[in-house]
C-alpha cells in the first residue's frame, strides 16, 4: 500500500479535511481516500458530503465527535478565560451524513473502528465514520450555553 501523508505542511484552518479528500479522490479515483476531522471542523464543510456523493468519490471521512471545539476550549482555559461558543449543536452527525447519502458507521470500540476503516476502504463510494470521544476528551464548559450537556 502506498500511503500519502501530508506531514510537510499544515493547513492551519478549520474544515479543509473533507474538501481536500474529495480533491484527492478526483485525482486518484481508484485509491481509497481517508480524511479525519473533529466534529466542529467538519461542520464548516459538511455539505461537501453532497459533492462527494454526486461525484461518486471513494472517500471515508472520520469524524472525532467531542461535542465541540475542544482545542479552542483548551486555549481559553490556558489563558484563564471562560470558554464561550465552543459547543456544537449538531447532535447526530451520523444522521446528517446519511441525509447526504453516505454509508455511516458509529463504532464504539477501537476494534470496531479498525473494522469500519477496513470495510470502508474496500467498499467504493462515500463512507462516514463517527467516533464519540471519551468523556475526558469532550467539550465541558460553555459560558454561552450553561447547563447544556456536551
Amino acid at each position: 500500500h502506498n500511503i500519502f501523508r501530508a506531514n510537510r505542511w499544515h493547513a492551519g484552518t478549520l474544515g479543509p479535511a473533507l474538501p481536500m479528500a474529495i480533491g484527492a479522490a478526483i485525482g486518484r479515483p481508484d485509491t481509497p481516500i481517508i480524511s479525519l476531522a473533529g466534529d466542529g471542523s467538519s461542520l464548516f464543510t459538511l455539505t461537501e458530503l453532497a459533492t462527494a456523493r454526486d461525484l461518486g468519490a471513494n472517500v471515508t471521512h472520520i469524524i472525532w465527535d467531542n461535542g465541540g471545539y475542544r482545542e479552542i476550549e483548551v486555549s481559553f482555559a490556558r489563558t484563564d478565560i471562560m470558554p464561550a461558543g465552543v459547543r456544537t449543536t449538531a447532535q447526530d452527525l451520523g444522521m446528517i451524513a446519511r441525509g447526504f447519502g453516505a454509508h455511516v458507521v458509529q463504532p464504539t470500540t477501537p476494534e470496531d473502528l479498525e473494522a469500519a476503516i477496513k470495510v470502508s476502504t474496500v467498499s467504493p463510494g462515500l463512507s462516514v465514520i463517527v467516533v464519540q470521544a471519551p468523556a475526558d476528551h469532550r467539550v465541558e464548559a460553555d459560558s454561552l450555553n450553561p447547563g447544556v450537556d456536551a
